[in-house]
């Protein structure tokens, strides 16, 4: 089972989170299914629920259930993606203010 402080655990998450803002075009209103993201990363179910219960815990993604059967990003981790700088200090920019 995923351990939540461990550094492969806390790679898992980041691999889950980024797959899903992938999938969802960075959108906060389209759901994935849970099994559908175990399946395309190749993951156990189980793992996936673990590391996605702690996204959901941080405020990164919004579960349907407890635990969860599909999830989708939070308006929080939009805004953050907003708020990030590249490299070359170009603001990145998330689909949802491409839209604007």
């Amino acid at each position: 089972m995923l351990q939540r402080d461990s550094k492969a655990g806390e790679q898992v998450i980041a691999a889950i989170k980024d797959h899903i803002v992938r999938v969802t075009g960075g959108y906060t209103l389209h759901w994935v299914m849970v099994h559908d993201i175990a399946h395309q990363l190749a993951l156990d179910d189980d793992v996936v629920t673990v590391a996605l219960q702690t996204a959901i815990q941080r405020g990164w993604l919004v579960g349907d259930a407890d635990p969860p059967d599909s999830v989708r990003l939070s308006a929080s981790l939009v805004g953050q993606h907003e708020r990030t700088i590249d490299p070359l200090g170009i603001p990145a920019r998330s689909p949802l203010s491409l839209s604007a």
